[in-house]
């Protein structure tokens, strides 16, 4: 009995040091963030290779949902930079519901601004831009809130003062040690194959 209970008391206390541990790696990549968000980005060529010393960390965007003024099947895409992604198209309604996640990548000199597009699909010509929204990815990941949701007004792309729904997303910037840990599995990965690989030519 007194040892059963010793042994939960560690672990719960284990899980509290990991939980503050989490926080203070993150509150300490937050503070990074915020002091390139006050820097200007200086040109360079984006044909290079993304140097160890540009990393500036992850971010994981989540496009929830929006409301939108009519029904329709709804798309939405978000452009970062060179990195893009979109969602899957809606069933026909004026509030899509999407809930999905990518992960950007954050650079010291890179962009700072996320473009989001919604576009109608029920239509039997290409899909059309209805409204747009753009969201400074530095700003948003170091303002002062304990919560990751925000709700964006969409812009008419043909006029700048009509508002033509409302977007809702989620953004945090992912912890440094799981960064590090996700990317210690590629490696494994990919030696892992590479080693597959030789072993079939030396078996062939």
């Amino acid at each position: 009995m007194g040892h059963g209970s010793s042994k939960d008391g560690g672990s719960s206390s284990d899980d509290v040091t990991d939980a503050k541990s989490s926080h203070s790696r993150i509150s300490r990549l937050k503070e990074r963030l915020r002091r390139l968000r006050r820097r200007r980005g200086s040109s360079s060529s984006h044909n290079k290779l993304l140097a160890a010393e540009d990393f500036a960390g992850i971010a994981h965007l989540t496009l929830i949902n929006a409301e939108m003024k009519f029904q329709d099947k709804w798309l939405a895409c978000v452009s970062f930079g060179e990195q893009t992604f979109r969602t899957s198209v809606s069933n026909e309604t004026h509030k899509p519901i999407w809930n999905c996640e990518r992960k950007l990548l954050l650079e010291k000199n890179g962009p700072r601004l996320a473009r989001i597009s919604v576009f109608e699909t029920n239509r039997l010509s290409k899909s059309n831009l209805i409204g747009y929204c753009e969201i400074n990815l530095l700003d948003y990941l170091t303002q002062d809130s304990d919560s990751d949701f925000g709700t964006f007004n969409l812009i008419d792309p043909g006029s700048s003062n009509m508002v033509v729904g409302r977007v809702c997303i989620s953004c945090n910037v992912e912890d440094p040690i799981e960064t590090e840990k996700n990317f210690a599995r590629r490696i494994l990965s990919i030696v892992h194959k590479l080693g597959t690989n030789m072993d079939v030519m030396w078996s062939t």
